[in-house]
């Protein structure tokens, strides 16, 4: 029979040889895997710190003028979809090896967020034009904390690019 090559004394077939069954494979790819770890927690952290300044950048230049809290809560659903990269980045700093294969789909998503947010500013510019004359405290802080996150969107793509580069 074309299959009996591949069967052992024990009648069975040998396991593949992977970067996990192989002794000293496993032992680099083990290696390799927890000198990423401190970059997966960069991103757990900073992807946490973005769902919150995004949070309140739509509370403060989303909401209506009353600021109540009730008037404010439905603005949030701009920034929920935003939950997902900090549960993304707690499964890859967890269980890397399970969730690698979702890298790709976390360097789209923050892609796709990267240019949403530069859309947002360039629609909120107009209305930014106009506040600087009579806020000029929360224009600046406005726009330094938009540029933040898009500067720091920028380096978890190249991040999240260096793990699927060395993992």
């Amino acid at each position: 029979m074309a299959g009996e090559d591949f069967v052992n004394e024990a009648g069975s077939f040998p396991a593949p040889i992977s970067p996990l069954t192989c002794p000293a494979s496993r032992h680099r790819f083990l290696i390799q895997m927890e000198t990423l770890k401190p970059l997966r927690l960069a991103l757990l952290i900073y992807d946490v710190f973005r769902l919150l300044v995004l949070a309140v950048l739509v509370a403060l230049f989303a909401g209506p003028k009353d600021n109540t809290l009730a008037g404010v809560f439905p603005y949030m659903i701009y920034a929920a979809p935003n939950c997902l990269f900090p549960l993304m980045s707690l499964f890859l700093f967890l269980k890397f090896r399970e969730y690698r294969v979702f890298l790709p789909l976390y360097m789209a998503g923050k892609t796709v967020g990267a240019a949403a947010l530069i859309g947002w500013m360039g629609f909120q510019a107009p209305l930014l034009t106009v506040n600087i004359a009579a806020n000029f405290p929360a224009s600046l802080w406005y726009l330094a904390l938009s540029l933040l996150l898009f500067s720091a969107d920028i380096g978890t793509i190249l991040g999240a690019y260096i793990i699927i580069r060395r993992s």
